[in-house]
């Protein structure tokens, strides 16, 4: 963890510079140092340097009501082990849960997702374990895999389509951090195949690396039916301003977070997009936002009170961005329901 900590902080860091000392990134004689570095990466790629095994090192495992603390590997192309597991294309929805940077399968991000998923929701919960490209001290080398690991997600969804008859109108991806922008490649990887997918969820997408990544290079509002961000580190590890269909910014989206601390270097307040989403899966627990024209700096302008939700239940009815206000520990929701 301290390792993690240290490095998200230069990572911050960096990303403060970059937004402060140097042009916009409309500025179109500047580049990011950071993307041209990327760039850089890519290009190596292309000529087979770095060149992976991704069946050995994107991993794919299911968990479904009858399998809660138990989980099925799945694997792009192995119709035995497909029809082996419990996957079950009637269910009313598939998520795709990928973690981000230095994370793993078993993490929060993952258990509180499948937890909350299986117990209010009847859902296939598939998890991603990318661990072998993020678990990595060379940030940049994750952000250059990034494209080709959310590629590899979406050609696997798209097995699950083939063999299963999944309908795309069923697939919803969830990603947090630089997960959030793999995410968004999956889905690009199946629009362009014709399937388009209902919705990506961005937890906090990671703004280093791709700071002034076009549409293309990153998540983006078109790479799905439905778009919807939370937007808790802006500026710092993640994105300050609004990419999606629908950008939430609890408490003006940017850290600290409260219940935070500014010694972690921004860790906990990227962390709160993700709980935040995980409670707002029990329908008890609402997180009213008020609609904005915009939010800048952490400060919501000219907002009113449409009723939209932020998190799960949040809806393609209400598009535009979003402001609300959490309490500064679990449960963070301010308006809580009794069950019916």
């Amino acid at each position: 963890m301290d390792n993690k900590i240290a490095f998200c902080g230069v990572l911050c860091l960096l990303s403060a510079f970059v937004a402060q000392s140097l042009p916009t990134e409309s500025s179109l004689n500047w580049k990011n140092p950071v993307s041209s570095a990327v760039h850089t990466l890519n290009n190596f790629m292309a000529n087979g340097i770095f060149s992976e095994q991704y069946d050995d090192t994107v991993l794919f495992y299911l968990y479904t009501d009858s399998t809660v603390n138990n989980t099925h590997q799945l694997w792009a192309g192995n119709v035995t082990a497909l029809k082996s597991s419990d996957f079950n294309a009637s269910k009313s929805k598939t998520l795709v849960l990928t973690h981000g940077f230095w994370d793993e399968v078993n993490s929060a991000f993952d258990n509180n997702f499948k937890n909350a998923l299986l117990k209010y929701d009847d859902v296939n919960v598939i998890a991603v374990d990318w661990s072998y490209f993020t678990k990595n001290v060379n940030y940049l080398r994750v952000v250059s895999e990034t494209k080709n690991v959310g590629s590899f997600i979406g050609q696997f969804v798209d097995f699950l389509i083939d063999q299963t008859g999944l309908s795309p109108d069923q697939v919803h991806l969830i990603g947090h951090s630089i997960g959030a922008h793999a995410s968004g490649f999956a889905a690009k990887y199946l629009k362009g195949r014709g399937r388009t997918v209902a919705r990506v969820s961005g937890l906090d997408p990671a703004w280093p690396g791709f700071y002034t990544a076009g549409t293309d290079e990153r998540l983006s509002s078109t790479d799905a039916k439905f778009v919807d961000c939370v937007h808790t580190c802006g500026g710092g590890l993640g994105f300050p301003s609004p990419i999606c269909q629908a950008d939430f910014y609890p408490n003006g989206g940017k850290n600290v977070q409260p219940g935070c601390s500014w010694v972690d270097f921004g860790v906990c307040s990227h962390g709160r997009s993700f709980d935040y989403y995980a409670e707002s899966i029990d329908p008890t627990h609402l997180f009213v936002a008020q609609t904005c024209n915009s939010v800048v700096e952490g400060v919501p302008y000219n907002c009113r009170n449409d009723g939209a939700l932020m998190g799960y239940p949040a809806s393609p009815e209400f598009l535009g961005v979003f402001y609300l206000t959490t309490r500064s520990s679990s449960p963070f929701a301010k308006n809580i329901t009794s069950p019916e």
